[in-house]
């Protein structure tokens, strides 16, 4: 859900742990858990991610892991 206010940060779901980051760059998908510590979707995704991450994530955003499955 993003947020009505002008906010860089927002969530799909008010319960969400993953948080978006609105950016400039076309295409670019920056997503956190504590919104310092920022992923980018396309270059991070699943390899940067511990574990407990990586399995939040996929639940938060079951379109994603279906999307880099092989």
């Amino acid at each position: 859900m993003k947020s009505k206010y002008n906010y860089p940060w927002y969530k799909n779901n008010p319960l969400d742990k993953v948080w978006w980051k609105d950016g400039d760059s076309l295409g670019e998908m920056i997503f956190s858990f504590d919104r310092v510590h920022e992923f980018n979707l396309w270059t991070d995704y699943p390899q940067k991610l511990t574990h407990e991450q990586k399995s939040l994530f996929d639940r938060e955003n079951p379109e994603w892991k279906k999307f880099f499955e092989p």
